[in-house]
């Protein structure tokens, strides 16, 4: 078993390599990204020979090839927009392919390849974090359980510090947060699609122990899209994303944005040309490079997914609330967020043991179910819990 993992150096990376390396004894694993020193960093610290490291830029398809020719399958832990690029690669490599997630209007254009990945002989599963990801699972363990499909809801809440020693430290990727504060979602209402305003939709929803009430709001997510197409068969009505986080991260994020540094393109400054995302992304990592170096880093989290899911079985009104309760993993302190990097590393191991259809879907329909919840509960740190609610009750 060889897997790639682009943008192995990065926070979901370095999660998805140690998973790999832990609970798959026989993977060979190649950590690529764009920082090669890191890269060489992160490789160095397994014994065994196992990991190597590679310089890679994922914003090449051509590149990309001759790095992923001979793997299994590609771990995609970079930002969303270049998963089309990084997919064309494993079609070239004849490579399988997972990511952690397309929001939304990604997702639907990667979905379009899944012909040229059943044509191929390959998979590629869109989605295989937390959340895009597990919770899609949470799903369809519903689903499977019902004969019609009203609604099926996607919620997340957490908790946890945004700042350490002074330094701010998003829990994902900047890029995504500020997508998430500041690009109105669509969102599946009443048979159709419907763009609402960014944080919209506010109410507080209880997650139970131990996370408790969080004010949640719409914002942009895969899920929807995920849902909707992939639970259509059972005349699906309904398919949204609720994000409860910190209010201290919602703050900030709702600052940036106000700010104007959720903007890609490039704005003129001092006679040059400068992305503000871009500028904020580098400055917000060196900080946390130069003023967190040596610094030990104990993450302290409580993050519940939540499949909201309602329809009928046997003629009656039935609902289920699944939930995964997620803890930080108790031996790895330093990872910041394993519900996310672990399941692309569990998709990856299913993907080189040919126990993945080819083509290009989403977790729900590509994944073995059973399997996948039972990899999830082994790992330290994840417990499942299933409300069920019906007419009778």
């Amino acid at each position: 078993m060889r897997v790639v993992v682009l943008g192995g150096a990065g926070a979901m990376g370095r999660g998805a390599v140690r998973d790999l390396y832990t609970s798959a004894p026989e993977a060979q694993i190649v950590i690529a990204d764009r920082n090669g020193e890191a890269a060489r960093r992160e490789a160095a610290a397994y014994p065994g020979g196992r990991v190597v490291a590679v310089e890679a830029d994922a914003s090449s398809s051509a590149a990309l090839v001759p790095i992923l020719r001979g793997a299994d399958v590609c771990v995609n832990c970079t930002i969303h927009d270049l998963n089309l690029r990084v997919m064309a690669a494993c079609l070239d490599a004849r490579c399988n392919y997972n990511d952690l997630g397309g929001l939304f209007f990604i997702a639907r254009e990667q979905h379009k390849l899944d012909g040229d990945f059943r044509k191929a002989g390959l998979s590629a599963v869109l989605g295989i974090g937390s959340s895009p990801g597990t919770i899609n699972m949470l799903a369809r363990y519903a689903v499977d359980r019902l004969d019609t499909v009203a609604r099926a809801n996607a919620r997340c809440g957490f908790t946890g510090a945004c700042d350490i020693n002074g330094v701010f430290v998003p829990p994902y990727a900047l890029q995504t947060l500020l997508e998430e504060y500041s690009v109105p979602p669509p969102e599946f209402l009443d048979a159709e699609w419907k763009t609402v305003p960014a944080c919209s939709g506010e109410e507080e929803i209880d997650f139970f122990e131990p996370l408790g009430r969080v004010r949640c709001h719409y914002t942009l997510h895969s899920e929807p899209y995920q849902f909707a197409t992939s639970f259509a068969a059972k005349g699906i009505r309904e398919a949204t994303f609720k994000l409860g986080p910190p209010p201290e991260l919602s703050e900030r994020a709702k600052m940036m944005v106000a700010l104007g540094f959720d903007r890609k393109d490039k704005v003129s400054f001092a006679g040059t040309g400068i992305s503000p995302l871009q500028f904020l992304t580098f400055m917000v990592q060196s900080q946390i490079e130069t003023r967190l170096r040596g610094v030990e880093i104990k993450v302290e989290t409580v993050n519940v997914l939540r499949a909201d899911v309602g329809g009928t079985k046997d003629g009656r009104p039935v609902s289920y609330l699944v939930d995964a309760v997620c803890l930080p993993h108790p031996e790895w302190p330093d990872v910041v967020d394993s519900a996310t990097s672990i399941p692309p590393s569990i998709c990856a191991q299913m993907q080189a043991r040919g126990q993945v259809p080819a083509g290009a879907a989403f977790p729900e329909t590509m994944l073995p179910l059973e399997r996948y919840l039972q990899e999830i509960v082994k790992r330290p740190g994840t417990t499942l819990r299933v409300t069920r609610r019906s007419a009778m009750d």
